[in-house]
């Protein structure tokens, strides 16, 4: 079973809580409280340090193929947290950027690319909302592009392949590394996103749906809330998920 968004995150702060909670059962119930609030501060802090790994072009179309939930398995002393099937992972608290991806190519089967980011720059790019909340057309989709480093230089946006009315991708904007991009296929042949992407910015890059960093920036800041409701019992999928 996967864990996204606040299930996700609460693979760490569920541990936290019931470690502590088994060492401490004698402990009052305004201990309890006290250590729970404690807890909460930790995990707001450590989202605000945490690093996010996006995998460019692997489990697309039978190439390079793994299981992500393994791989965070494996990766457990980092406090991995996996999101989703196609190589997204938010590692919460401290580590350097180096360490972090040696210690996953070290352990994939086969060559890999890794775009690396501060978790605190994806939360401050959902907050500023940079696409409309209600796409004009029904069919379209919003992506962002993660690019290995900051482009040189940006081309005139919005950029349309195909050109004209008959556009299947929409580049509309560039913060940072993040590349915001519309995506309505039509026809037999869609377009590739990330390939627009690449070609158009000369970088590597590699592309999520926009629903998939809103559930990342969820993992980074879901704490608080998951904190404040949970029981402070061993959660039922901890032999299974961690």
């Amino acid at each position: 079973m996967e864990l996204a968004g606040r299930a996700a995150y609460s693979k760490w702060a569920y541990y936290e809580i019931w470690r502590y909670t088994g060492q401490q059962s004698a402990a009052s119930d305004g201990q309890n409280r006290a250590t729970l609030a404690g807890l909460s501060r930790q995990a707001a802090g450590r989202g605000a340090m945490s690093l996010v790994v996006f995998m460019r072009g692997v489990n697309v179309g039978g190439h390079k193929t793994f299981q992500p939930s393994v791989l965070a398995k494996e990766l457990v002393h980092l406090g991995v947290i996996n999101v989703g099937a196609a190589g997204t992972f938010v590692i919460p608290g401290t580590v350097a950027e180096t360490t972090l991806r040696a210690e996953f190519l070290r352990r994939l089967p086969f060559p890999a690319e890794l775009m690396i980011c501060r978790g605190r720059d994806l939360v401050e790019l959902a907050a500023k909302k940079p696409f409309p909340e209600r796409p004009s057309h029904q069919e379209v989709r919003r992506f962002v592009s993660v690019m290995a480093k900051h482009p040189r230089q940006a081309p005139p946006l919005p950029l349309g392949q195909p050109a004209g009315d008959g556009w299947q991708v929409k580049v509309i904007g560039v913060s940072g590394r993040f590349a915001l991009s519309l995506w309505r296929p039509l026809g037999r042949s869609p377009v590739d996103l990330n390939g627009v992407v690449e070609r158009s910015f000369g970088v590597s890059a590699t592309t999520r749906n926009w629903n998939t960093i809103v559930k990342i920036c969820d993992v980074l800041e879901g704490g608080r809330s998951l904190l404040r409701n949970c029981s402070v019992a061993e959660p039922s999928f901890w032999r299974d998920e961690w």
